[in-house]
């Protein structure tokens, strides 16, 4: 059975996806990367979305054939990986996403339906993404999990958002 806060992260999941794509007209979750040519605004997010996607790949080490995407959303991403030529695998806790991804990629990538602490198979990647999903899991618990998944030359590609502790009442901008 599952307990409230993961019924309310599926719910807020699932209210997130519906109001992009009906809302704001974009398929992905994540956030964007907003480069300094383009505007912060809510019209262009899909471009913001695709920078960010754009961004991931071109971060991708030379000699990757094998991904594993943890936390792929709709699958958009893997979508984007697939059509590069690299075998994808993905990792979705959420059902309602899981379907989403599975419809979208049809039969070109398996999908693990679990959290990502949870996963297993016998398979080893070259590399392990972690597109804004490794805010979610305890950095011990990711690493090891991640060591335990890759090739012997595999590699970890982390695109998150971290938060620093600080002792300073200072942003992490340096504005107060």
């Amino acid at each position: 059975m599952k307990d409230k806060k993961t019924i309310s992260r599926e719910i807020g999941l699932e209210i997130g996806t519906l109001c992009g794509r009906h809302i704001l007209n974009v398929e992905h979750l994540h956030y964007g990367y907003w480069t300094k040519d383009l505007k912060v605004d809510l019209s262009h997010l899909p471009a913001a979305q695709k920078n960010y996607t754009d961004f991931l790949m071109s971060n991708i080490p030379d000699g990757v054939h094998t991904i594993l995407d943890v936390g792929c959303g709709m699958g958009h991403t893997a979508k984007r990986l697939t059509e590069a030529g690299y075998a994808v695998d993905c990792v979705s806790p959420s059902a309602f996403l899981a379907q989403q991804a599975r419809e979208l990629l049809q039969d070109k990538c398996k999908i693990f339906e679990c959290f990502y602490e949870q996963l297993h198979t016998e398979k080893r990647y070259d590399l392990v993404l972690f597109s804004e999903s490794f805010q979610y899991i305890a950095p011990e618990t990711a690493i090891q999990k991640t060591l335990a998944l890759l090739n012997p030359e595999g590699q970890m590609l982390i695109c998150d958002v971290f938060k620093l502790s600080t002792k300073e009442k200072k942003s992490y901008f340096g504005r107060s």
